[in-house]
């Protein structure tokens, strides 16, 4: 169903009813104005002199009369009533003139007879009151209302009665029914009635509603289309779902606006990832250009004294520029892994070897602090299935941690356990350490310690969430201990890849 015939429909619900029940409210009024007047002409016409000739004459009482006074019966007082001159004059014409003036006459005024209070009237040509009338006259109602057919049937009314309790309880003419044919049919315009007037306005509403709603409908199916070529959605099933244009302009918003989330969405993640990109790449970097600054100004120290050259600092200034390569495509391949680009690639990594080498390069930083840093590997290589740089990279930000937060003179570890399970690298130092509350939020990034936002204000917090990132990676876990009486105990534990050996300190 289109939009036009929808709207059709509810037009036809709502405006034939509403013109149906105006036209009914309409004819109810008219109706109450019409009793309103028979009901002061009747109390004014027996306050003006009805209530003493119905009291003089009450077997003849009759407003108006229809017949002359019968012999031995008192002709009614004369007034100057115009309906009763009228009468007179027509029952002074001869028989059978002036018949149908005479009808039309007692037509066009109301007619008025008495009742006592039994509501019995005395006057024998009274009509009979319907016994639903006296019921409701004899229960308390001052007002009571019918209607009823006329006596002949030429008539094109019918009698609206009303019988009123006067505001004398006894008499003659305790009650009055006062009545008057009312030939006008349900209708504001006479012969007119309302139910049909009320159709001709609906009718024409709803046709001129029709006529309207055609550019209307246009203008809706102009929108959808230019929304559907803004957002590339022609190829959308919304062309041809079931409902009118309104239903496929809604369906084609709400297929733009899942379109302007999936977008706005992809853009956060690409701008998260390059942030952390950047975060990660500044914090993991400035250790090995710090080592590497160090080792270049002590060969360039015997360069200038014209000592020979140091092949064992020299490599190892090699091995942190081999480092820092790996590392940046390393963060590379991260932030492209975490954008959804990419696989990782993994390989055997010698944990042992990795162990050594990062040791080595934060023994540079822990002279400086005058910390002692020691390690100690198994006897034999610990295989795993990691990625090389990143297993490197978050093993550096753990040591880094337990030198940068240690105190002077203080002491660092390395211990790499093997079990039949796997293995468990230790990180340990008798630093601060942190309140137990706070060992669950180490990883958190951003998050830091009070302690160590006092001893090191210039810290950023994402180093251990680095380490979280890497492990979750690997399916490894990171946890954190307290190390009595003070210092902290970073743990990282997973599967392995070769038989366990025994452990081989090596202390250099």
């Amino acid at each position: 169903m289109n939009l036009r015939a929808r709207l059709l429909l509810v037009l036809v619900g709502v405006f034939v009813p509403a013109a149906a029940l105006a036209a009914l409210w309409h004819e109810h009024m008219v109706e109450q104005r019409f009793d309103a007047s028979l009901s002061a002409f009747a109390r004014a016409r027996m306050e003006s002199g009805g209530r003493v000739q119905a009291e003089e004459a009450p077997f003849v009482f009759q407003d108006p009369p229809t017949r002359g006074p019968r012999r031995g019966e008192r002709p009614l007082p004369p007034g100057e009533d115009v309906f009763e001159r009228m009468l007179r004059e027509e029952f002074e014409r001869p028989a059978g003139e002036g018949a149908s003036a005479r009808d039309t006459l007692a037509r066009e005024r109301p007619q008025l007879w008495a009742y006592p209070p039994a509501l019995q009237s005395l006057n024998p040509s009274a009509p009979a009151l319907p016994s639903t009338a006296r019921d409701k006259a004899a229960a308390g109602d001052t007002v009571v209302t019918w209607y009823e057919p006329t006596a002949t049937a030429s008539d094109s009314g019918e009698w609206r009665c009303l019988l009123l309790k006067m505001d004398w309880d006894t008499g003659p003419a305790a009650w009055v029914l006062v009545r008057r044919v009312r030939t006008r049919d349900l209708g504001p315009f006479g012969e007119v009635e309302s139910l049909w007037l009320a159709g001709m306005v609906a009718f024409v509403l709803v046709g001129a509603a029709w006529l309207a709603a055609g550019p209307l409908v246009r203008r809706v199916r102009a929108l959808d289309a230019s929304v559907r070529a803004t957002a590339d959605t022609t190829g959308s099933s919304a062309v041809g779902m079931a409902g009118d244009e309104l239903d496929r302009l809604s369906h084609t918003f709400d297929e733009v606006m899942s379109a302007l989330r999936a977008q706005t969405q992809a853009t956060a993640e690409r701008e998260q990832t390059l942030r952390s990109f950047v975060e990660n790449t500044a914090h993991d970097t400035g250790l090995p250009l710090t080592v590497l600054h160090s080792q270049l100004a002590r060969l360039r120290e015997d360069a200038t004294a014209k000592r020979p050259v140091d092949q064992d600092r020299l490599r190892a200034a090699l091995e942190e520029l081999q480092y820092l390569s790996s590392l940046l495509r390393n963060l590379s391949a991260v932030a492209a892994l975490e954008a959804g680009e990419g696989q990782r690639v993994r390989s055997e990594v010698d944990l042992n070897a990795v162990v050594e080498r990062v040791a080595l390069r934060h023994r540079v930083i822990a002279e400086q602090k005058s910390i002692t840093l020691e390690y100690a590997t198994p006897e034999a290589p610990l295989l795993v299935q990691a990625d090389p740089t990143l297993v490197e990279q978050a093993l550096n930000n753990l040591v880094h941690n337990a030198v940068r937060y240690g105190h002077p003179n203080g002491h660092v570890a390395l211990v790499l356990n093997v079990h039949a399970q796997g293995f468990e690298l230790r990180v340990m130092d008798d630093g601060a350490g942190v309140q137990p509350a706070e060992l669950q939020h180490l990883a958190e990034r951003s998050w830091r310690a009070d302690a160590a936002r006092s001893r090191v204000p210039d810290g950023k917090g994402i180093g251990l969430a680095i380490v979280r990132d890497i492990a979750a990676q690997h399916q490894w876990d990171l946890r954190f201990e307290a190390v009595e009486p003070h210092g902290l105990c970073a743990i990282l534990s997973g599967s392995r890849g070769t038989p366990a050996t025994a452990t081989r300190a090596a202390v250099c």
